[in-house]
């Protein structure tokens, strides 16, 4: 570094730069990373001393310089990214760095800079994205001859000042990147993009100048246009806009237009009630929500409109194949890539994704046939992007010939099809076509699941082994892959989907043979739900949910009320656990309507006990114990002894919490004697201590005032549970034991036991749990001196509770005894 005496003081602009996802570059490149680097420095230090920036330091990959001029700082920060982008980087080498300016006071110090400007330049690079320059306010306003970008105002980590940032807008250089990574960047749940859209630029520009002046913007065109693509980009570039953030909604896995708004509800960290309280929730400040693939949901457009009209803060970006025909709403129509000329956009994305396929691939040797074959796609991108991928194995002029072979007739066979289906239809049915029957086999046994399938049940569905068809689909780009809870599943791309769908005629042995794999599924699920391994079933049960919902409409629908009922009895502690009583209290309405008055079943006693826990966890003790006397007389019926056990224990619970909250309706003791007895009989541990804990808090209720209940015999009750693996019921019975600490006013052990509480939940899966836990900790935290955090965890506590569908009224173990 040069003396303290050579450096300019006063009005200096900062730079700084550094390389992002340097430590995977290194790990890529191995022995060539030295020359990369050391390469992307002389770069960087040329282009500093072109301007006439001044290196201060470097550390390991990045630059700290300093200029006496801004806009000469602004140009070299703008050369280097062009240098950069050009340099021909080595397979897998690309160096992208992000780069911060910052104009301010140049005070010196220990032969170096000092003060919060520098700090602040440091933090606005990084901030920043590789391949990106952001400046702050006082660059832009003294570098008037650059083009920037306004990304808003952010707060920058350590900093209370509040910094306006704008991006270098850099000739020949993407513009589009994710949000800047501040304190303030917005909440949202949008996927990050593997790559950069091409030929929609003035697409994207139309599109925000609609969400500008407009709250409800469909995005309209045929299947593989690329609706759901620019919706993403446009979602990106405007984040930060709103205040509350931009989330997405794949309605791809939903035909049932009664879980749109569910859907969109738990997008935003809710559960759904009502369109009203969705609305009301939706009115708390400015968001974007972006919902995909609306087509096969329309019927729910009046209700959606009603929820937008109401929440005046809200806008929604939709993509659908027509429009949603709602008052208010501005339709843009996403026409095909321009396919004519040379370097037209349909070519550029050609190339691009051909390079992904093959790295050797070389567009000049093969334009005339590239051009030949984006035109007789027409423009479409996912049917150019299906081409591109075939260039590993097929050159281009190969791909049109194939193409010429089957897609005029495709195109022309159906004369009632939509010309928005045609071209997609085309380009879909010529990769089928290259495949072999037990492949085309495969494609159509995905077609019957919804939000993907795991090996085991495709196979299930295919009765075969279907690995090596399956590694073909994957590698054809026709089936795409994201990782599970027990290892892969695979999924088709939505038009795919859409073709396979229309193509197969007969799907009844396909649809029994699924809906038989998920009723298996949720039956196994039943007893491990209980056990130490709930945490990996609820995992499971959360990746096939969607496929849940549809064996229970296939069910009702073929009139298989009773394995309907079955498969909900067996899964009930999965909506329980994970907040979405409602929804289980949705299917448990439409199954039992469906067979109000039916014959004793076993199926019918497990929805029956399932439907009574609904109203346990809402305090309903009336509706509670009426479910759980009527499974028990009709276990009895049957002579299931363990059903009669479960039915009793639940009943014996809800008659004594009704005690415990002082609303008594009946003597819980016969119920428990008999279930205790069962249980006994059949070595059954954990619903034995579940007994020993219902004599526990009734014997501390049955005197004139509640007692503090006996820790000993809660300790016992506590190892019985973990001698059966039952994590969820030691998170309740350590929540338990902080309830007697909180009553004996010993706060530091009540928040001790709450953090175990919180531990094993989390282990367990136990959403309900959680937020009790987290409730407890809050008051217990105002005990301990630190009143805001506690009134902050229980406020989220209580927000938690009443959008899970489900939530204890009050604690009476506390009540007006730890006060």
């Amino acid at each position: 570094m040069s003396a303290t005496t050579a450096l300019p003081t006063g009005t200096v602009t900062f730079f700084f730069s550094d390389v992002e996802g340097s430590t995977g570059l290194l790990q890529r490149l191995a022995a060539d990373y030295k020359p990369v680097i050391e390469r992307h420095a002389l770069i960087i230090r040329e282009c500093l001393a072109a301007h006439n920036g001044i290196e201060i330091s470097t550390e390991g990959d990045s630059f700290f310089a300093v200029f006496t001029s801004t806009p000469s700082a602004v140009e070299a920060a703008g050369a280097i990214q062009q240098r950069l982008a050009s340099a021909g980087w080595p397979p897998g080498g690309n160096v992208a760095v992000r780069i911060g300016l910052h104009t301010g006071a140049g005070e010196l110090g220990h032969d170096n800079y000092y003060g919060i400007d520098v700090n602040r330049a440091a933090r606005i690079s990084a901030a920043g994205h590789g391949g990106q320059v952001v400046v702050s306010d006082a660059v832009r306003a003294l570098a008037s001859g650059a083009g920037f970008t306004d990304l808003g105002e952010h707060k920058l980590k350590g900093l209370d000042q509040v910094e306006h940032l704008y991006q270098l807008d850099v000739e020949g250089l993407p513009e589009t990147f994710p949000p800047l990574r501040t304190e303030s960047a917005r909440p949202n749940n949008l996927p990050t993009l593997a790559s950069r859209i091409l030929g929609r630029d003035s697409e994207m520009a139309r599109l925000v100048e609609l969400m500008a002046d407009n709250r409800l913007v469909t995005i309209t065109g045929p299947g593989g246009i690329g609706k759901t693509r620019l919706a993403l980009e446009v979602a990106s570039d405007m984040l930060t806009r709103f205040e509350r953030g931009a989330f997405l909604v794949d309605l791809a896995p939903i035909d049932d237009a009664e879980l749109v708004l569910p859907e969109i509800a738990a997008a935003i960290g809710m559960d759904f009630t009502s369109g009203d309280e969705l609305a009301a929730a939706l009115e708390d400040g400015p968001r974007l929500i972006v919902l995909d693939n609306f087509e096969q949901v329309v019927t729910a457009a009046s209700a959606l409109g009603s929820v937008v009209t109401r929440a005046a803060p809200l806008k929604v970006l939709t993509t659908s194949q027509l429009p949603l025909r709602l008052a208010g709403e501005e339709v843009f129509r996403l026409h095909p890539l321009a396919a004519a000329g040379d370097d037209s956009p349909a070519i550029e994305l050609f190339a691009a994704r051909a390079r992904q396929a093959d790295p050797a691939f070389d567009l000049e040797a093969h334009r005339l046939d590239v051009a030949g074959l984006v035109g007789a796609l027409d423009g479409v991108p996912l049917a150019i992007e299906l081409a591109a991928a075939r260039v590993n194995v097929l050159t281009p002029g190969q791909v049109l010939d194939r193409l010429g072979a089957g897609l005029e007739v495709l195109k022309t066979s159906r004369a009632d099809a939509p010309d928005r289906h045609r071209s997609i239809a085309a380009a879909i049915a010529w990769s089928y076509e290259l495949l072999t029957s037990a492949q085309q086999e495969v494609l159509a046994a995905l077609a019957v699941f919804r939000g993907g399938a795991t090996l085991p049940a495709l196979e299930f569905v295919v009765d075969r082994d279907p690995l090596d068809d399956l590694a073909e689909l994957v590698d054809r780009s026709l089936v795409r892959t994201e990782a599970g809870a027990i290892g892969k599943r695979f999924l088709l791309l939505a038009p795919v989907h859409a073709f396979v769908e229309d193509l197969t005629i007969d799907t009844a042995a396909r649809d029994a043979r699924h809906a038989d794999f998920f009723a298996d599924l949720a039956a196994a699920a039943r007893d491990p739900l209980e056990g130490d391994s709930r945490a990996r079933w609820l995992a499971v049960l959360g990746d096939d949910h969607d496929n849940i919902r549809t064996t229970l409409d296939h069910l009702l629908a073929a009139r298989e009320v009773d394995r309907a009922f079955n498969v909900l009895g067996d899964i009930w502690r999965f909506f329980h656990s994970t907040g979405q009583l409602n929804e289980l209290e949705l299917w448990l309405s439409r199954v039992f309507a469906a067979d109000p008055a039916g014959a004793p079943t076993r199926g019918r006693t497990k929805a029956l006990l399932a439907r009574a826990a609904i109203y346990y966890w809402r305090s309903d003790w009336q509706a509670c114990t009426a479910d759980y006397g009527a499974a028990a007389a009709m276990a009895e019926e049957l002579g299931d002894r363990r059903l009669i056990a479960e039915s009793l224990s639940g009943l014996a619970g809800g008659l004594g919490n009704a005690i415990a909250m002082g609303r008594p309706i009946g003597d819980p003791v016969p119920a428990m004697t008999q279930a205790y007895e069962i249980f006994s009989e059949l070595g059954d541990t954990a619903n034995m201590a579940s007994i020993e804990m219902g004599w526990l808090m009734l014997d501390a209720m049955s005197g004139p005032e509640p007692s503090i209940p006996d820790r000993a015999r809660l300790e016992r009750v506590l190892d019985l549970y973990r001698q059966a693996g039952s994590l969820m019921f030691v998170a309740h019975t350590q929540g338990m034991l902080a309830g007697i600490d909180l009553m004996e006013r010993k706060y530091a052990d009540a928040y001790r036991h709450l953090i175990e509480s919180l531990d094993t939940a989390e282990q367990a899966g136990d959403t309900y749990a959680m937020v009790q836990a987290v409730g407890l900790i809050g008051y217990t935290a105002v005990h301990l001196g630190h009143p805001q955090l506690g009134a902050r965890l229980a406020g989220a506590s209580r927000a938690a509770g009443d959008g899970m569908g489900g939530q204890w009224t009050e604690n009476p173990f506390i009540r007006d005894k730890a006060e």
